[in-house]
């Protein structure tokens, strides 16, 4: 059996270790909290979960969520879903580096994740979606989380 990263669109009901590997099948939730029982089992120390959102924009926009690259490889093979309006991954307490275990991937930062992972941002606009191509600057907001 091949566990997925949204293999379906149904992924999005799948955010444990235990739905993932019951239904082969699951969403970034479901990854990190994977990756994060697997690390304790071995006892390894000093990550920390990240979710991630799109900043808002001083000038009255909300940050709704981004589009992720869709020829992006997820674990399992190309997902069925690239519209987000989150993202969870890990980063390592000493450094700045970030891990994906949703795509199996590490970067050395947070901006580099982005560049790497994200084509569009989307903005609310007064009720219409706006979108914004992705830029050198960073428009990501890591924050920590624990489920």
């Amino acid at each position: 059996m091949v566990l997925k990263y949204w293999g379906t669109t149904a992924a999005v009901n799948f955010t444990t270790t235990k739905l993932l590997v019951k239904q082969a099948d699951g969403s970034c939730s479901a990854w990190v909290d994977l990756a994060d029982d697997l690390l304790k089992v071995h006892n390894i120390t000093g990550l920390t979960r990240q979710n991630i959102k799109t900043k808002d924009i001083p000038t009255n926009l909300v940050g709704l969520g981004f589009w992720v690259y869709p020829t992006n490889i997820g674990q399992g093979g190309v997902p069925t879903v690239y519209k987000f309006g989150n993202h969870r991954v890990f980063k390592f307490n000493s450094s700045n580096v970030v891990y994906d275990p949703s795509y199996g991937k590490r970067y050395s930062g947070e901006n580099p994740w982005e560049s790497a992972s994200i084509t569009n941002f989307v903005y609310d606009d007064n009720g219409s979606p706006m979108f914004h191509s992705n830029s050198p600057s960073q428009q990501t907001i890591f924050a920590p989380y624990v489920e």
